[in-house]
């Protein structure tokens, strides 16, 4: 996996620069109508990019993933403000599952770096693929109970860091179904979630650069964090999510989200089969 210091820069890197605003918009548009984590768009639509960079070859998942979780930064501080302003975000919850998910994302990152990119692939696309059955279905958690207790919390906690570390995306596939399944009404376990993001994509971010410190000798990278694409998606999904939300009252959602389901699944088999 180790890639040389000589190794020449790619000048085709240079054609793709282009390519990462627009990832960064369809993240921003879809996480602004769906509510969908911005991840779930930009790992699968990185991967195929760096896929195709002779530099990258060997952890082009890695600097998908890492890149991802840097360019959460921006959208997560962006919507938590407008959360908060809204009285959305339970904070007495939040620093409840606080130390778990560091624990939890610093774990999965750190083993996600010594797992090999073939092995990223299989394990990202058939979580995409279980995201896809269950927004083409409709699938809604039932809520049923209260908040578990301290041990069990810290659990669900460890599991939300673990996974966003080891796929690159923020915790919302999990913390939105067991907060709802909890009682928590569904507008405060989203802000609640998407508070939960920053702590995530920063220490996510800083894993999977100190990771990669030592094996990527690519211009305008730290790390498992590529730069161009983490300034070209974070600006722009910036920008398109409040245009998304927008969107999301004049159009037909359940339509849009069966519509992406059904890209999610030919996504999912492509990163399982190819």
């Amino acid at each position: 996996m180790d890639l040389q210091p000589g190794v020449r820069y790619n000048l085709s890197m240079n054609l793709y620069i282009l390519l990462y605003p627009l990832i960064g918009i369809l993240a921003g548009l879809l996480s602004g109508m769906l509510g969908i984590g911005g991840g779930v768009v930009v790992v699968p639509g990185l991967a195929l990019v760096f896929g195709h960079l002779a530099v990258m070859q060997g952890f082009s998942m890695h600097m998908a993933e890492g890149t991802s979780l840097a360019a959460m930064i921006a959208t997560a501080i962006s919507s938590i403000y407008a959360h908060h302003r809204y009285n959305r975000v339970l904070w007495p919850v939040f620093l409840r599952l606080l130390p778990g998910i560091l624990v939890g994302v610093t774990f999965g990152a750190i083993f996600a770096s010594y797992l090999p990119t073939r092995v990223l692939e299989i394990i990202f696309g058939l979580f995409v693929f279980f995201i896809a059955v269950r927004m083409f279905l409709l699938i809604k958690s039932k809520p049923a109970r209260k908040l578990p207790n301290w041990p069990w919390l810290s659990l669900v906690a460890f599991l939300i860091g673990g996974k966003s570390g080891l796929l690159g995306i923020g915790g919302g596939a999990i913390t939105i179904p067991f907060l709802t399944y909890c009682n928590v009404p569904m507008r405060k376990a989203s802000g609640t979630s998407i508070a939960c993001t920053l702590p995530i994509a920063i220490v996510g971010a800083i894993s999977f650069a100190i990771m990669g410190w030592k094996v990527v000798a690519i211009p305008y990278s730290i790390g498992y964090v590529y730069l161009p694409a983490f300034f070209g998606i974070a600006i722009m999904s910036l920008l398109f999510a409040p245009v998304g939300a927008k969107l999301s009252s004049m159009i037909n959602v359940t339509l849009v989200k069966r519509i992406f389901a059904i890209l999610l699944f030919i996504v999912s088999i492509k990163m399982i089969l190819f």
